[in-house]
């Protein structure tokens, strides 16, 4: 375990826009800011840098989906700290700072005018391993996004930064928490942050109108990510691909899209009240073989016979066949889907797979597992040793257990294949891959989704209340409190 460091920080939240401007120019909408592809051996990725205990590690991501993140570790159970920190243009820092040694770190200014913007995006992805002796951790943390001005509107020492946050904890109002949470299914997920819902209400002067919130001169990007009342153990969030958007932002619950909070709406609200919020999982199997083989083949040194089979796990299936006591060198066998299937509406795979001996051939020896993968040309996102039994069982796989975990792009790629692979390592004698209904598996999240405004699992009177403080119709500049995004 790598050293820690502190970082003490002041969380400080309606946002004003001032006319200074970045040096660079106004960002274009669609620009991704921070790619994290700049210092990707280094200890600060993209000049970003950490603070906050209970880190543990810190650095670049060479498993992000582009091959290039970051990523900051940290265990719950050291005492000292309640927050992971990330930041960048909150530096520099000499070197000696632990992590980099003799190296330096960060930059003092990221000079970013977001004018034109009216949001953000992030790709973010929560890890929860096992690190012995510790079992895996548990989700739940929440992340604040902070954004930092240079505020030129004073010079020298009279010179203030404004702070402009997503809101959580906001007194008199235990409704209000829009702070970010990633699903604890381990996915990359794309957050949105409105620039209208960033708060610096906290922010004594900028309050007073002295020092007005300027989107056009961003010197620092934070994020604070606290523990939830059931988050425990080793954490690590991956983060990737910060972007400029100027898509349309409602407030939050405009159900209609008509750009404000008004009476229409609430049946929106009344209507989920109470709703089971938990996602489903609809099926649709993509081959089935009952009218014959649909393209799949079967390949390997080891091969000796493969086709149709009556006795799938419904109706009919496919079989594969392997020697492994031929006298070869080779991986094994392969069966492969034909090209071009799109699972890009899919967030999973299943299949049915049995493995038997062989009648009258030389009993199989060795573990009974197969890798389940997906192929584009030499790449593959694959899981690996999956074990299988003498009867079909299905084995379902989320696309983000695949190593590394597939885009959407990559999912609709038109030479994309389904590979079902039996590795030699280990194996004697002959065996039968047996398989059947490969089946896409979408998880749908409820409409009602979004209509949890402090995100704790249900849509009650927490939401109710945070309503009828949205409640403001049209033109709700004044007095449009920054959670109602």
């Amino acid at each position: 375990m790598r050293s820690r460091i502190a970082f003490v920080h002041v969380a400080v939240g309606v946002l004003l826009i001032c006319a200074a401007r970045s040096s660079a120019g106004p960002v274009a909408p669609g620009t991704v800011i921070f790619d994290f592809n700049i210092n990707t051996n280094g200890c600060d990725p993209d000049n970003w840098n950490f603070f906050g205990t209970p880190t543990t590690d810190f650095g670049p991501d060479p498993d992000a989906q582009d091959g290039h993140g970051a990523y900051h570790s940290g265990n719950w159970l050291i005492p000292g700290g309640p927050f992971l920190g990330q930041g960048v243009g909150i530096g520099p820092f000499a070197p000696g700072q632990p992590l980099c040694g003799v190296n330096g770190s960060g930059i003092a200014d990221i000079d970013l005018d977001l004018s034109l913007a009216t949001a953000l995006t992030i790709k973010v992805r929560l890890e929860l391993p096992e690190e012995p002796p510790f079992p895996a951790g548990t989700a739940g943390v929440r992340m604040q996004f902070q954004l930092i001005d240079s505020n030129a509107l004073l010079t020298g020492p009279e010179a203030s930064d404004t702070v402009a946050v997503l809101p959580g904890d906001v007194p008199g109002r235990p409704w209000v928490d829009r702070r970010i949470e990633p699903g604890d299914v381990q996915a990359w997920e794309t957050f949105t942050i409105p620039l209208a819902g960033l708060d610096a209400g906290y922010d004594v002067d900028a309050v007073a109108g002295d020092t007005p919130f300027d989107l056009s001169d961003i010197k620092a990007i934070r994020m604070i990510w606290r523990p939830g009342p059931d988050t425990t153990l080793v954490n690590v969030i991956h983060f990737d691909e910060i972007t400029a958007i100027d898509d349309p932002v409602y407030p939050w619950g405009d159900s209609d899209h008509d750009a404000d909070v008004d009476l229409a709406d609430f049946g929106k609200v009344q209507e989920c009240y109470g709703v089971d919020l938990t996602p489903t999982h609809p099926t649709a199997v993509v081959y089935d073989f009952e009218s014959g083989d649909q393209g799949w083949g079967s390949f390997g040194p080891y091969s000796t016979d493969s086709g149709l089979i009556a006795g799938g796990s419904s109706g009919q299936g496919r079989y594969h066949i392997a020697d492994f006591d031929l006298s070869t060198t080779g991986f094994g066998i392969v069966d492969t889907s034909p090209l071009g299937v799109d699972l890009s509406a899919y967030t999973g795979l299943s299949v049915d797979v049995r493995m038997l001996n062989v009648p009258g051939e030389t009993a199989f020896g060795g573990q009974r597992e197969f890798d389940l993968a997906l192929g584009i040309g030499e790449k593959e996102f694959i899981v690996t040793d999956l074990q299988a039994t003498t009867d079909y069982q299905t084995f379902a796989v989320n696309f983000y257990e695949l190593a590394p975990q597939p885009t959407i792009e990559e999912l609709s790629d038109p030479n994309l294949e389904i590979k079902l692979i039996v590795r030699s390592d280990g194996k004697s004698g002959v065996l039968e891959l047996d398989y059947d209904q490969v089946t896409g598996i979408q998880t749908v999240q409820s409409p009602c989704l979004p209509l949890d405004a402090n995100r704790d699992g249900a849509i009650d009177t927490d939401d109710m209340l945070n309503f009828q403080e949205c409640l403001l119709g049209p033109g709700v500049t004044d007095g449009f409190y920054p959670w109602c995004y």
